[in-house]
């Protein structure tokens, strides 16, 4: 009876490790998740100014150029 308390409170410890270790995972898992949208928000931005300037005529391509 005793071995078998043993072996239950030995898995019970194990695995409350593992659910700690998880959780640690899953805070970094949410901090790279965050990371990436705002890293994909800039990339978006990025992305409309290059079709404004793959899509704007020539002469007001050439006007913004001029005006920097």
């Amino acid at each position: 009876m005793t071995f078998i308390f043993l072996i239950i409170a030995g898995w019970l410890i194990y695995s409350v490790n593992n659910l700690k270790e998880a959780s640690k995972l899953g805070n970094q898992d949410k901090l790279e998740i965050e990371t990436l949208k705002v890293q994909v928000s800039a990339l978006k931005e990025r992305v409309e100014v290059l079709e404004k300037i793959a899509t704007d005529d020539n002469a007001g391509l050439k006007r913004d150029i001029d005006s920097l």
